[in-house]
């Protein structure tokens, strides 16, 4: 026995109806959302939709919009609802194996329960009606609710096709049987009288009538046979037309297909981007934290290096330098030692300052001298002339910078003969240079040149001699970066004490170098960072450039 349909569903078909009949009218937008409007309100529901159903091209389309809303069917709930052809009910969606966040939840709802009803007309599926519940609604779908659902399906055909609904079949719907019997008794009636009237006019209806109806009988045929031809010429060129449409459509269909793919790879490609910027976020973070302990330790630091003593079996640079002069030492400064040569060379320079070219000589005429040089060193360090110097040569801007087109291979020549002019074989530099790095480059080469120089000397005092010094060349955007950097030896209290330091270099004597490259990469407007890890401690120089092509 078939359950009676409630008066509150009996209503609700009819207002639905009304509502039908109204936008099939109007064909507005705002008459179809109010349809979807009722329905929301009858089902207590956060949303509710109606989706057209392409079934060849596998596609749902949004009917309640101006604007062309596709979305291309994949594995979901609602795919399986329109496979069987049946209502499907999910309360716990999200937790639902076939539930697809992108095609059952387009409205980026936090939904909780979902009702999937695939439309029917005979055996075919044309839509598809979607009802959303939230957290707000406090209800699961249930039984009834699809039991009420199914009661609506042959207003819910009509309302995608956009076809109204007369009275009949509404009182139909209605289960109203009495009323339709009452409608066609009335309508046998009237169908009576009608086949009277037609049988007394045949009766009245002479031979010349007759005669007449014929004749136009005749034209009636041969105006048809016309009719045929002219027919099936359109009908050709139809299917011709249709012929080009459907191949256009299949491009159409192809340059899909390609789009798709490159869209997947895309997304793929922007996922492993992603997950690569969250490793380089994690490292920040973690550097960041390093950052912080060495700052909060640094007071601790400099009150323990004031207590260390010096250790005597690491040479200073001041005393590196006099033993191993870089002019009595330098293959490309072999000129016999003609020291009055030298002076030759320069007396041009200093014609307007006897004192400036006097300083001079005694230091040429010393470096022959490892007490003469000591002298000189100790004169300066008592005048503070050195210090003067640099305030007044670096930090007022005084120092010029020449950017000119160097090859950069001069360079690595420059930095590997340090190895025996500076060094005397007493340490090994390995070189490491980025062949994405142009031939040639824009830049003071000599100021950076000798920046190195002095990095590598401050250098010299901690690392373990005994392991490679490493040179790596690296070009990053329009910045060229050096990395110098080698192994701590674990025995040097002077490194460890000089680590300690508020400022990379501080105020200690033994790394004036170091100062003296902080201040040149200033003016360079660059910059001199170090890294310590693992017992590795590396310089990070990094210069802007200009390329110039070869």
């Amino acid at each position: 026995m078939e359950t009676p349909i409630s008066e509150d569903v009996k209503t609700g078909i009819k207002k639905m109806a009304d509502s039908l009949n109204t936008y099939v009218k109007s064909q507005k937008i705002s008459d179809f959302l109010e349809i979807e409007a009722y329905l929301k309100d009858f089902f207590e529901a956060y949303e509710v939709k109606f989706w057209h159903y392409d079934e060849n091209n596998k596609t749902l389309t949004l009917q309640s919009t101006e604007d062309t809303d596709t979305v291309t069917l994949s594995s979901s709930l609602t795919e399986q609802a329109i496979i069987t052809k049946s209502p499907i009910r999910a309360n716990r969606v999200t937790s639902n194996k076939f539930y697809n966040h992108n095609i059952d939840n387009p409205t980026e709802y936090k939904i909780k329960s979902l009702f999937v009803l695939p439309i029917l007309k005979g055996k075919s599926v044309i839509g598809v009606l979607r009802i959303w519940r939230g957290l707000k609604q406090k209800k699961n779908f249930i039984k009834k609710d699809e039991e009420n659902l199914m009661l609506f399906m042959p207003l819910f055909v009509d309302i995608l096709e956009s076809k109204s609904i007369t009275k009949e079949d509404l009182l139909r719907l209605l289960d109203e049987k009495e009323v339709i019997q009452k409608k066609s008794v009335s309508k046998t009636v009237v169908n009576s009288k009608q086949n009277t009237k037609t049988k007394k006019f045949v009766a009245q209806t002479n031979d010349a009538e007759l005669e007449v109806l014929k004749e136009k009988l005749d034209v009636l045929e041969k105006e048809n046979k016309e009719m045929k031809k002219h027919s099936k010429s359109e009908l050709k060129r139809y299917e011709d037309d249709l012929m080009m449409e459907e191949e256009k459509v299949v491009k159409v269909q192809k340059e899909l297909d390609d789009f798709e793919k490159k869209y997947i790879e895309l997304e793929k490609s922007s996922m492993e981007i992603y997950k690569k910027s969250q490793q380089y976020q994690t490292t920040i973070n973690a550097l960041e934290k390093d950052l912080i302990f060495l700052k909060s330790e640094n007071k601790i630091f400099q009150k323990e290096l004031k207590k260390e003593n010096k250790d005597t079996s690491i040479l200073s640079i001041k005393k590196l330098k006099s033993e191993k002069s870089l002019l009595v030492k330098s293959n490309r400064l072999d000129i016999d030692q003609n020291i009055e040569f030298i002076l030759q060379k320069v007396e041009g320079k200093f014609s307007d300052n006897e004192y400036t070219y006097m300083l001079f000589e005694l230091i040429v005429y010393a470096l022959s001298s490892k007490k003469g040089i000591k002298t000189i060193e100790e004169n300066v360090k008592k005048s503070k002339l050195l210090q003067t110097l640099i305030d007044n040569y670096y930090f007022k801007g005084d120092i010029e910078i020449h950017n000119e087109k160097f090859h950069v291979l001069d360079m690595l020549e420059h930095i590997k003969s340090y190895e025996k002019s500076i060094f005397a074989n007493m340490i090994k530099l390995e070189i490491d240079f980025d062949k994405s790095i142009p031939a040639s480059l824009v830049l003071d080469a000599p100021k950076i040149q000798s920046v190195i120089l002095h990095l590598l000397l401050d250098l010299y005092q901690f690392v373990d001699h005994h392991q490679l010094i490493n040179v790596d060349f690296i070009f990053r955007d329009k910045f060229l970066a050096i990395e110098l950097g080698g192994h701590i030896h674990k025995k040097n209290s002077l490194f460890q004490s000089i680590f300690k330091q508020t400022k990379l270099g501080g105020d200690k004597k033994d790394r004036i170098g170091l100062q003296l490259s902080k201040k040149v990469m200033t003016r360079l407007k660059g910059n001199i960072d170090y890294l310590y890890e693992d017992a590795y401690y590396k310089f990070i120089v990094t210069v802007p450039i200009q390329v110039i092509k070869m």
